[in-house]
Formats: structure tokens, C-alpha cells, sequence
């Protein structure tokens, strides 16, 4: 497998794990390719028990990752990277629901969704209203979800 070097940039065919680079001696990393994380991206804002909240930088060849703190960046595992805040129990890695004005989505409220009745189609407008912050079609709903919450 042929890997450029971080520092120097000459091209190296690894083997093994770690090795040396020819040129610079700086170690490197083989990348590993399964199970690689990649749903984070530069600029996510992300939690790291027990750093806290932080916002990710970038990958490196091996399972780490920087994540900068109030302008000091720590190296991190990337298993330990979160969307949500979690304590050593509740990891996920899963992307939070965002919904996109323009985008197709699934409307409902409390009283509606026992009815069966579950609006689809463009949201239109998030309102700064708590309780009822989605519009869609002449109406604000409650809840809004790329997913039908019937099935």
C-alpha cells in the first residue's frame, strides 16, 4: 500500500503497521479501511468524554482525530466521538436530524398522529416558536421527520 508521508511527502509502500518514513524518519501510520469512521466532518460540532464540546478538525492515518477545544487541539479516538453529549453510557455517532427549508418531510402533531393523519410535502418555514416550529402547506406542526412516524 502506498502512502505519502505528512512531512516530507515521499511515497512509502507499507506493510506494516507502523514503519518509519525513508526520508524523514517521522512515523507513519498504515490506514486502516474497515470500520472507518467517516461521519464527521471539518467543522461538526462534536462531544469527547470528558473534554466536552469541541469542533472536529480532521482525520489522521489511524483512528485519530483532532478536535480543537477553545483553540487547543487534542488528539482524539475516533470511537469516542459524539453528536450528543453522553457520560461512558449513550454513545452515538449518529447524525442529529436536521431539517432542510425546500426539502420533502413528514408533518404531524400531537393530536394528528392519532387520527393517522400526517401531513407531506416542502417544509416551507422553522419558526422560533417551541411548541410548533415547522410550517408546512398553511398550518405549523410540532414534529417533522424524513421518516413516516406511522410505519
Amino acid at each position: 500500500m502506498d502512502i505519502q508521508c505528512n512531512n516530507c511527502n515521499s511515497y512509502l509502500n507499507i506493510r506494516e503497521v507502523v514503519t518509519r518514513c525513508t526520508e524523514c524518519k517521522e512515523l507513519i501510520f498504515k490506514p486502516k479501511t474497515k470500520n472507518m469512521k467517516n461521519n464527521f466532518k471539518e467543522g461538526d460540532k462534536v462531544f469527547v468524554y470528558p473534554y466536552g464540546w469541541g469542533i472536529f478538525e480532521k482525520y489522521h492515518q489511524t483512528e485519530l482525530a483532532t478536535v480543537n477545544y477553545e483553540n487547543i487541539l487534542y488528539c482524539v479516538n475516533i470511537n469516542y466521538i459524539s453528536f450528543t453529549e453522553y457520560t461512558l453510557q449513550g454513545l452515538t455517532q449518529e447524525r442529529p436530524f436536521e431539517p432542510v427549508i425546500g426539502e420533502k418531510y413528514f408533518f404531524w402533531n400531537d393530536e394528528t398522529i392519532m387520527n393517522d393523519a400526517v401531513g407531506f410535502g416542502r417544509l416551507k418555514q422553522i419558526s422560533n416558536n417551541i411548541n410548533f416550529p415547522y410550517f408546512f402547506g398553511t398550518k405549523y406542526f410540532q414534529f417533522c421527520s424524513d421518516k413516516n412516524p406511522l410505519l
